[in-house]
């Protein structure tokens, strides 16, 4: 049976175990990257769905995993779902990230916090079912580093990832 023991040395695992995230500006230099440091503009990349501009971030990020067949096996996801409620939470210091990337202050809910959570959730079932592609390393690549993926400007694959870094 999996436990999520199989996949504790993956670089993910041990990201989500810091106390502290978004600590340090996202500093990879990338032709296939915009950083962007404004958090309502992050939040617009993140929630227009309308593609007049660039493409629905939503959309795109179900249609590079669609085929990866990452969801058919409820213990995984069951297991990924708890780990990540354990190790991914408010309690963690986000540096004041989670405040500046749509925030509601009502239900002090962030879209930072709960797009990187389904974020996290997508690519733990990518290394559990041992699935990759180009866009999963990158999306990889932006978290390890400080960065919030936010957004694609352009067509994928003929464009730009939008990261928003914290500093």
């Amino acid at each position: 049976m999996w436990n999520i023991k199989d996949i504790e040395h993956d670089e993910l695992i041990q990201f989500l175990k810091n106390e502290k995230f978004y600590a340090s500006p996202f500093n990879i230099k990338d032709d296939q990257i915009k950083i962007i440091h404004d958090g309502d503009l992050a939040t617009y990349f993140a929630t227009d769905d309308s593609e007049e501009f660039f493409q629905d971030w939503q959309s795109l990020w179900e249609n590079q995993i669609v085929n990866l067949n990452i969801y058919g096996n409820s213990n995984i996801l069951s297991k990924i779902n708890h780990f990540l409620e354990e190790e991914l939470n408010y309690s963690k210091d986000f540096c004041g990230a989670t405040k500046k990337v749509g925030y509601d202050a009502g239900t002090e809910i962030s879209l930072l916090f709960n797009n990187m959570e389904g974020d996290m959730l997508k690519l733990l079932l990518c290394v559990a079912h041992n699935k990759t592609s180009p866009f999963i390393e990158k999306m990889r690549l932006i978290y390890l580093n400080n960065g919030f993926p936010c957004g694609y400007e352009g067509s994928y694959p003929n464009g730009k990832f939008v990261v928003f870094s914290n500093k």
